[in-house]
């Protein structure tokens, strides 16, 4: 049970790390560090590395926002599901 919760989350972590790094390139650190301080802003993906194959561009609008104590994700999934998934939910919602 755990162990397909991890490699969900690490993809999630690899995704927000590759996604900060081009936005602190595009907007300088100190405006990243007043969002995230400030505890509101929103994560758009461009694309994804899957645990496993080629790195994805991702066409559909993705995002992950955060306001306060709320994580509000639509971001896409690449992996087995265990339990069924509707398929025109997405990926994590």
């Amino acid at each position: 049970m755990a162990r397909s919760i991890i490699r969900p989350l690490m993809a999630l972590g690899i995704l927000i790390l590759a996604a900060t790094g081009v936005h602190a390139q595009e907007t300088g650190k100190d405006a990243i560090r007043q969002s995230v301080e400030s505890k509101r802003f929103v994560f758009k993906p461009q694309s994804a590395q899957p645990l496993s194959g080629p790195s994805r561009q991702l066409t559909t609008d993705w995002d992950m926002t955060v306001l306060n104590d709320s994580l509000i994700a639509y971001l896409p999934y690449f992996g087995r599901a265990f339990t069924p998934v509707n398929p025109s939910s997405g990926g994590i919602n």
